[in-house]
């Protein structure tokens, strides 16, 4: 599996590119798979994380994404919002999912967790968080 960014906040440190949290992570084996903890920092108009398609897939079964946060790194994660997509095909460069948390979450920990009954591990996808500034 892909080594994410562990620990890292988002924030008034936000660099011009997009955070990393996978790159390149290969899709779960009928099973579920999360991210590491990462840090969300405080935004003013909270946070988007982004999950897109490295290397496409035909999806056999549905693939559900979760983004959860939780107050300590070791905690008991909650999912706070979660996409479901659906079986077929998905192709590199697709937009699998905009998960938006507000800024009420700032200073959590949060993962991304995926989530299917099939093997889709030929599949890979990218996810990253940005800023959102309004």
């Amino acid at each position: 599996m892909a080594t994410p960014i562990v620990d890292h906040t988002i924030g008034s440190d936000l660099k011009a590119t997009p955070d990393a949290i996978w790159t390149a992570e290969a899709l779960p084996d009928s099973t579920a798979a999360s991210s590491d903890a990462f840090l969300l920092g405080q935004t003013a108009g909270g946070v988007e994380v982004k999950v897109v398609v490295d290397t496409g897939v035909t999806l056999t079964a549905a693939l559900l994404i979760e983004l959860q946060t939780c107050a300590t790194s070791g905690g008991t994660y909650v999912t706070q919002v979660a996409k479901t997509v659906a079986l077929g095909a998905i192709a590199a460069g697709d937009e699998l999912a905009g998960l938006v948390l507000g800024r009420e979450v700032s200073d959590m920990y949060a993962k991304v967790k995926l989530t299917t009954t099939e093997d889709e591990s030929a599949g890979k996808v990218d996810a990253y968080m940005v800023a959102i500034t309004h």
